[in-house]
């Protein structure tokens, strides 16, 4: 009986975003085109590369040698640069020996077709695109821990209001970015051209965890906006109760001055 053969997939998440039109005219007749969004390129040997419009890049059977030319090459066409690279991997087994079940690591489908290519790299690169928002949420509460817990052990806050209104705008830059990328969480169309391919995404999906990570990015998000903005509107009325008193002072030296005048 014929073994199954193996191939192995590398996801980046790398940047915010890609041109694919401008990636497009950068590497025409290194591949064959196989797809315009994701842009998917084929190459010898079974070899596939997948780009993503929102910074995440797929490699099928591409060394990780290989694969760091061609990211060295991708980041340089690309638009705001991760702080940080994210990174998952996976293996596709082709054949028709075993049971067709997804686990952590591997998946067994009959034939790699442009179309497992593409549902396959769609999967891993939310997973990978949402291991970038999780990483930035959890940054974003770590430094919010602090003046929560001075808030609730002393009653007072050590920052700025302007430090807040700051954390508070990226909180929603990241929101905004995170509705823009995230309707990539919508089950792709190519999930429903057959029994296969809905197999193969829900196996997939399941495996990834990707519709419970992404209610929990949800949820956090909510938390944070939340908190911030409970203590920008704390710091508002701190601000606005400071300048009730000198208004109030101001009057009350006023009065004094017109029942009291000073003599030059």
């Amino acid at each position: 009986m014929k073994e199954n053969r193996e191939v192995v997939v590398e996801a980046f998440d790398v940047a915010g975003s890609f041109n694919l039109v401008l990636l497009r005219s950068q590497i025409d007749g290194r591949g064959s085109v196989l797809g315009r969004n994701p842009l998917i390129l084929g190459f010898a040997e079974e070899r596939y590369m997948a780009v993503f419009d929102y910074g995440s890049v797929v490699f099928f059977n591409f060394s990780i040698e290989e694969a760091r030319v061609w990211l060295k090459e991708l980041k340089e066409l690309s638009f705001s640069l991760n702080r940080k690279e994210f990174t998952d991997s996976f293996a596709l087994y082709i054949g028709e020996n075993g049971q067709e079940q997804a686990t952590t690591e591997q998946l067994l489908v009959k034939e790699l077709t442009r179309d497992v290519v593409k549902l396959v790299a769609i999967v891993l690169s939310r997973s990978v695109a949402l291991e970038y928002y999780e990483d930035m949420i959890e940054d974003k509460m770590d430094h919010l821990e602090g003046p929560i817990s001075l808030l609730a052990n002393k009653g007072r806050l050590y920052w700025s209001s302007g430090k807040f209104t700051k954390k508070f705008g990226s909180v929603l830059s990241i929101n905004l970015e995170l509705v823009h990328s995230l309707h990539l969480l919508d089950e792709p169309d190519i999930a429903w051209e057959s029994a296969e391919m809905q197999r193969i995404y829900r196996q997939l999906n399941e495996v990834f965890d990707l519709d419970n990570r992404s209610r929990a990015v949800g949820q956090k998000l909510k938390v944070i906006k939340e908190s911030c903005q409970f203590i920008l509107g704390l710091q508002h009325f701190r601000t606005d109760s400071v300048l009730e008193l000198a208004i109030i002072i101001l009057f009350i030296i006023d009065i004094i001055l017109l029942f009291f005048p000073f003599k030059l």
